[in-house]
């Protein structure tokens, strides 16, 4: 069922009861309806067809023969959508479709930029599609780093010294990206390579659930739909489930976020991705008022003045102890949460090249994300849960 084989043992933390798989909708004549409209295709293509529940950055669109996926906002200030066209292979191209790149399914070899790709691979049996990855001693799934130690798994390493001879060497059908805006030096080595690139926006997505969805563009490139509608139904059931028993909470603690950085400290909108795991978590978020989506690059006394008092500190980056907080700034040590060592930092799980698993696993499930928070939090909520991503800093 779900997931890669670390989270094997979490099956049954929480709410085993709740796991149960998607089942897929069918039959609509209208095969030019979107994934998030419910259409299905026409017998003929034979997809198994994906709706779009909770992402707001991708559609998913199934015709006779081919798919359109199209990301909305492929980088940030971005102003035209892109749309990659999937086509099985050895089909014609359709006439009159336009794409910023076709990419010939079901993937077969693929390269990838990020992290946040792997679980997807995972999750949808896909592990060893994967032949290249850009700085693998970050990855912290167990079956690629096995891949990469036994050299099934090339390490193509920074984007910086990439050239397209060696991702070429590789025989890629697809280089899966991200990009930062129109004039990344690294999306325009990919592109001089000739294999289809594909620019993957989850990142800029703005809920949890709507992150996760993106298994879902994962899937379209190897037909695994059905697999990926299950695994994110399961996750989604969960998610809401722990979002329901912080409903009814009448004490909302008071919850700031992030570090300072020069003199800007970067603080979640209220309408991120982060604001709203703290809401669903039973937090009163100081920031939540806030109408940016982004960070809110705020002052150092800016955030004092309101967050001084507040109980619970959380994300830290990867801060060892309250010790090391104190040494990197002194200021830190007049907040109450520094005090009372109500901080908490996201990196329990670190692998020995030094990568998170949270920055790697937590986007894809987002319902071990909100157990921890909830815990945290609100342990009476849930006292048996061990924090699977977070920990509180020692002083030391």
């Amino acid at each position: 069922m779900i997931l890669h084989p670390l989270l094997a043992a979490l099956r049954c933390l929480l709410l085993p009861a709740l796991f149960s798989a998607l089942l897929l909708t069918s039959c609509s004549p209208d095969d030019r309806r979107t994934a998030e409209e419910g259409g299905a295709p026409a017998a003929e293509a034979a997809w198994q067809e994906s709706r779009i529940a909770h992402a707001q950055n991708f559609t998913l669109e199934y015709h006779p023969g081919y798919k359109l996926l199209q990301v909305k906002q492929p980088f940030p200030g971005a102003i035209r959508p892109y749309t990659y066209l999937l086509l099985p292979r050895g089909q014609a191209l359709p006439e009159g479709v336009a794409a910023d790149a076709v990419v010939r399914i079901p993937v077969q070899r693929l390269i990838s930029l990020s992290t946040t790709h792997l679980p997807a691979l995972d999750m949808l049996g896909e592990t060893n599609t994967l032949v290249g990855f850009a700085q693998a001693e970050f990855i912290s799934s167990p079956a690629q780093r096995q891949r990469l130690e036994g050299g099934q798994l090339t390490n193509i390493g920074s984007t910086q010294g990439m050239s397209p001879e060696q991702l070429l060497a590789l025989q890629p059908d697809l280089i899966m990206a991200f990009g930062m805006g129109p004039d990344d030096g690294s999306l325009q080595l990919l592109h001089r390579t000739g294999v289809p690139v594909v620019l993957n926006a989850d990142f800029l997505e703005t809920s949890p659930l709507g992150r996760a969805e993106w298994i879902k563009f994962m899937a379209a490139f190897f037909n695994r739909e059905q697999q990926a509608d299950s695994v994110f139904g399961q996750i989604a059931h969960r998610y809401d489930s722990l979002k329901s028993l912080t409903r009814g909470v009448q004490q909302r603690p008071g919850v700031f976020s992030g570090l300072v950085y020069g003199d800007v400290w970067y603080m979640p909108g209220g309408q991120s991705w982060a604001a709203q795991f703290l809401a669903d978590a039973g937090a009163d978020y100081l920031w939540a008022d806030t109408e940016s989506a982004g960070s809110l690059p705020l002052p150092f006394e800016g955030v004092y003045g309101r967050a001084h008092a507040a109980p619970f500190w959380i994300n830290v980056a990867d801060t060892p102890s309250l010790r090391a907080l104190a040494a990197a700034d002194e200021r830190y040590t007049r907040f109450r949460a520094w005090q009372q060592g109500q901080v908490y930092t996201y990196s329990r799980r670190k692998n020995p090249g030094g990568g998170l698993e949270y920055l790697e696993l937590g986007y894809a499930r987002p319902d071990l994300v909100l157990a921890d928070l909830i815990r945290i939090l609100h342990p009476e909520l849930l006292p048996h849960h061990a924090l699977y991503f977070y920990q509180q800093l020692p002083q030391e």
